[in-house]
């Protein structure tokens, strides 16, 4: 995770920080604290969340609050960042004043991350043309067996299946065993239906 606020960069691996490429020497806390901090983009971060987040159930005390808020904002104004970069809001926690942004690794990284989106969508969308393609070619096929009724077997299916359902629906069954008839099964569902 990197990011950036003014024109100081914040570099997170593997429990180190580094602020403008010099690498911090920090607690486990303080540095969970200025993560959290980095990823609310300007969110106000309240000072129970602060707690949770750091501390978990364990209950501590405000001055442990102050005083990771100080440490932070130590590391802060030693990178260059003004005093007030970490604000007070009052009755509501506490808030980076100036806009975070998150950045790349290296230039690197990111073109190789985008070759590799790029080569994921340019797959995906040739899965979807093929799959419309395989589609439209059997939806093509199945229209034309729905024109191997003729007429005069609709006319003769449909008054059998309004003047007596159970007849109706015996004769498409026997329609459909009947494999020498070029009567599909999706003509005479469409009786049914």
């Amino acid at each position: 995770m990197n990011f950036k606020i003014k024109n100081i960069s914040f570099h997170f691996s593997n429990n180190h920080l580094k602020v403008n490429n010099m690498t911090i020497e920090c607690n486990k806390n303080t540095f969970q604290a200025i993560q959290l901090f980095l990823n609310s983009k300007n969110s106000t971060i309240s000072k129970h969340h602060l707690m949770e987040y750091i501390w978990g159930t364990v209950i501590v005390s405000d001055n442990s609050i102050f005083k990771l808020v100080q440490n932070i904002r130590s590391i802060f104004i030693d990178a260059g960042l003004p005093e007030d970069t970490i604000e007070n809001v009052y009755g509501k926690g506490y808030q980076i004043k100036h806009l975070i942004t998150e950045i790349g690794v290296s230039d690197n990284n990111t073109t190789k991350v985008g070759s590799k989106n790029f080569k994921l969508l340019l797959s995906l969308t040739i899965i979807i043309m093929v799959s419309l393609l395989i589609i439209n070619h059997y939806s093509n096929n199945n229209s034309k067996q729905k024109d191997s009724l003729k007429p005069k077997n609709k006319k003769y299916i449909s008054s059998l299946l309004k003047s007596d359902w159970d007849k109706g629906l015996i004769y498409i069954n026997e329609q459909l065993k009947n494999k020498d008839d070029k009567l599909s099964k999706t003509d005479l569902a469409l009786f049914v239906w």
